[in-house]
């Protein structure tokens, strides 16, 4: 029986921190430290917290890659085993495919496509360095408006903005609730 500041993996894999196999791999990392009990680990709810901070994503390969990380950690590592259980019970390699292995890997695709989507939105150096001579991105047209202190006509470009970025942030929050309850 572990200290009331510890808890085990289980435990934490219920409170939302991620699948108990995801934990284990990060402490063996060294990412997360926990202590061994005779047959897991026992982690602090002060690491968990710390290891589990919400990542600022401002656009770097770095930020994105950590993002990426958080959002996998959410998910049971791929097993083959399922795919191979379904093969035996008759379907083919692409049927085990398509009904194992892409239901399982769709939403961590689609919660990979909404901070991509997010990324994109409020991307303005990539835009203003690659778009087309005379193209105007909403980004573009907000940083032009507010570059000249035309406050007033870069309001509907920042109110769309924002809430644009509404959209893949409400979905991302309504599934992570969802898996809570």
């Amino acid at each position: 029986m572990g200290s009331p500041d510890y808890i085990s993996l289980s435990e934490a894999h219920a409170l939302g921190y991620g699948h108990p196999n995801t934990l284990r791999k990060h402490i063996n990392s060294g990412e997360l430290p926990a202590r061994r009990t005779r047959r897991s680990f026992e982690v602090s709810r002060a690491d968990l917290d710390a290891w589990s901070a919400p990542v600022p994503v401002s656009g770097s390969p770095d930020d994105l890659l950590a993002a990426a990380k958080r959002v996998a950690a959410a998910f049971p590592p791929r097993t083959p085993e399922l795919e191979d259980a379904a093969k035996v019970l008759g379907r083919s390699t692409l049927g085990a495919y398509l009904r194992v292995t892409l239901p399982l890997m769709a939403p961590g695709v689609g919660a990979g496509a909404l901070l991509v989507m997010l990324t994109v939105i409020k991307e303005l150096p990539a835009t203003l360095m690659l778009r087309p001579t005379g193209f105007d991105t909403l980004a573009t047209r907000l940083w032009t408006y507010t570059s000249n202190e035309s406050f007033a006509a870069a309001a509907p470009f920042a109110v769309l903005l924002v809430l644009l970025a509404c959209i893949p942030t409400g979905m991302m929050v309504h599934r992570l609730l969802k898996e809570v309850r």
